[in-house]
């Protein structure tokens, strides 16, 4: 290691030391104190729920195949499947929360990096050498917020899975009401049209989001992906929010 690096490290260790004595990592479920590099505390640890991956993402339902049951397959075309990793309620739910709207950014590879270890993607699409894509914010609303919670979520998976992230392969050319309150229909028209892609050259591509409800969201980004000529397109959602 050379001299400048050596002094680089010591001084980002110094710095962490620092920031943990004003500002001491706290459990981002409850709040209690834990040590660095953790999102939850042993008790929230605990109380999250993993996705059971023989459910549709999209209702639930038993019998599911790459994330969707049939009746959801349908609906949610052109994605041709979904994986989360939780169910939205508890500690992650406080987390997300907190990451999404309390500018936490801090939290984002925490989460991601809990959120992986969760996942079990079939083999045969990693395989394939897809890309992996944030569903993206409108300008106006990155600007408002700082960050992209769906591409700091991005980076880790890809990093992770050895895969090429993507933070320009989808642009969100209209700016869209919040989909929380909205109905099933209403939430589809918010973002009817609302996504351009580049061209992605037949690649499959895994399109991250932080939550997953009715689909409508990332329905629209995969159907901008494949306008756009990309491969088959799958969702991954940190956690799963049934309605």
């Amino acid at each position: 290691m050379s001299a400048g690096r050596a002094i680089s490290g010591a001084a980002r260790a110094i710095g962490a030391g620092l920031g943990d004595l004003l500002a001491p990592p706290s459990c981002a479920g409850c709040g209690e104190p834990i040590p660095r590099r953790r999102a939850f505390c042993e008790e929230c640890e605990l109380a999250l729920l993993e996705c059971d991956p023989a459910r549709c993402a999209g209702c639930g339902a038993e019998g599911s195949r790459q994330g969707l049951c049939r009746a959801c397959r349908l609906r949610l075309r052109p994605l041709a499947g979904v994986f989360c990793g939780f169910t939205y309620e508890g500690p992650l739910r406080e987390a997300l929360q907190a990451f999404k709207y309390q500018g936490r950014d801090d939290l984002g590879p925490l989460l991601a990096a809990r959120w992986v270890e969760a996942l079990s993607p079939p083999r045969r699409l990693l395989s394939r050498s897809p890309l992996v894509a944030p569903v993206p914010l409108h300008v106006r609303r990155l600007r408002r917020r700082g960050y992209d919670q769906a591409w700091l979520l991005a980076r880790v998976l890809a990093r992770r899975l050895r895969l090429t992230p993507e933070a320009r392969l989808l642009c969100r050319v209209r700016e869209t009401r919040a989909q929380v309150g909205l109905s099933r229909p209403d939430r589809e028209k918010n973002v009817r049209g609302a996504f351009v892609a580049l061209p992605a050259a037949g690649r499959p591509v895994l399109l991250v989001d932080d939550v997953f409800t009715t689909g409508a969201t990332m329905k629209a980004a995969a159907e901008a992906l494949r306008r756009a000529g990309s491969g088959p397109v799958y969702g991954f959602a940190v956690a799963q929010a049934l309605e």
